[in-house]
């Protein structure tokens, strides 16, 4: 079974970074200032596995369609939260390419033909409404990997989604913050176009969670679901044709996977690598037992598919060296989104501040000093 998200969890991190932009430049301006990221997303499309991932979402509004060879833009109904354009957006097609649902972990929407307007419109799918929290519409949307669409295990008509809660007091208390659910979705309810299933919404998982979140299949027709809780502990959650077993493997990997809660995780293309990037601002100096953490702004683990655990922390990027170096070159934040080359050989993360800059590590010698020394500036835009 392949996961919905391959390419996103491969190059979704640099697709944030198109949300960041969003929020500041009109849809014309983003075409022109955002090509070297399409390119360097391109470099990433050679594990697109059957036609699931052919449509993207992402922040303001914005979707691009690849079924026809070519990518067609179109608008989706994620809006942003006060000028800030989302963050949380997973999107899936069926197995033979056909688009069939979108969300930003908290509202799920379907795509079909009006009529009228001779034209396509997304509309809320049939219970689609507050997944996560109806009571915080955003409660998603400013996660930095807050939705998250998988195919359910031996049922071809079912997926399930998984939301996020935002560690940010504009969309939603500090009690609400770090919260996991998921809920199905039935591509069979609704005349075919889909419902979230009544008994089976915004089922709670776990809390206390960072704002990482990503899918990697298993050996054992699984999947694994792997967060990070706010001591800096990786936590797996497997996924078989039994359910979701809501108790994770939990891997204290050393360093970590960071304090902050901004930035994402990634998983290697051949399954053996996680990466992590983290953002440092004073805002989350604020977050449990911080003074105990001397974390990495970009860190290498070791991944086991078999067993769900997380091993061997290689610090490719430590706090002190992003400030102190990267203000160069205009810097002004640490690092928020990651992906690897389709090879594993190649690391490549960007920041959150401004410009908006993208780095480059050279991981083929699995030397840790080399592999750190590696870091490239490849662009800003």
């Amino acid at each position: 079974m392949q996961l919905t998200t391959t390419l996103q969890s491969i190059a979704g991190a640099l697709l944030v970074h198109i949300n960041y932009l969003t929020s500041k430049y009109n849809l014309i301006m983003q075409k022109k200032q955002l090509l070297f990221v399409f390119i360097l997303l391109f470099c990433c499309n050679a594990l697109t596995h059957a036609q699931r991932e052919n449509v993207w979402v992402m922040g303001l509004g914005c979707g691009l369609d690849f079924r026809n060879g070519n990518p067609d833009t179109f608008t989706t109904s994620i809006k942003p939260h006060k000028r800030a354009a989302p963050e949380a957006n997973a999107s899936v097609c069926d197995d033979n390419g056909n688009f069939l649902f979108y969300t930003d972990g908290n509202t799920v929407w379907y795509r079909t033909y009006d009529t009228a307007l001779k034209n396509y419109v997304y509309d809320t799918m049939l219970n689609g409404y507050g997944i996560a929290d109806a009571r915080f519409p955003t409660i998603t949307n400013s996660s930095s990997q807050g939705a998250l669409i998988v195919p359910m295990p031996d049922s071809a008509d079912k997926y399930y989604i998984f939301s996020l809660t935002t560690d940010n007091l504009e969309h939603s208390p500090v009690n609400e913050w770090g919260r996991l659910y998921y809920s199905v979705v039935d591509m069979r309810l609704n005349n075919g176009l889909g419902g979230v299933e009544p008994n089976r919404k915004g089922i709670l998982v776990d809390s206390n969670l960072q704002e990482k979140m990503i899918s990697v299949t298993g050996r054992r027709c699984n999947i694994w679901v792997l967060t990070c809780d706010y001591e800096g502990k990786f936590r797996a959650y497997e996924i078989t044709g039994s359910g979701i077993h809501t108790q994770p493997v939990i891997s204290s990997a050393g360093i970590g996977c960071g304090a902050a809660s901004l930035g994402m995780i990634a998983v290697s293309p051949d399954r053996k690598k996680i990466a992590s990037v983290q953002s440092w601002t004073a805002l989350y100096h604020a977050l449990p037992n911080y003074s105990n953490y001397s974390e990495a702004a970009v860190a290498l683990f070791d991944f086991d598919v078999a067993s769900g655990m997380v091993s061997n922390p290689v610090t490719l990027l430590p706090y002190v060296t992003l400030s102190a170096n990267h203000l160069s070159l205009g810097s002004d934040s640490t690092g928020y989104g990651v992906c690897f080359s389709p090879d594993n050989s190649k690391l490549y993360y960007s920041n959150m501040g401004s410009p908006r800059t993208i780095f480059q590590f050279d991981l083929s010698s699995g030397n840790p000093v080399t592999m750190a020394n590696s870091c490239t500036y490849m662009g800003s835009v």
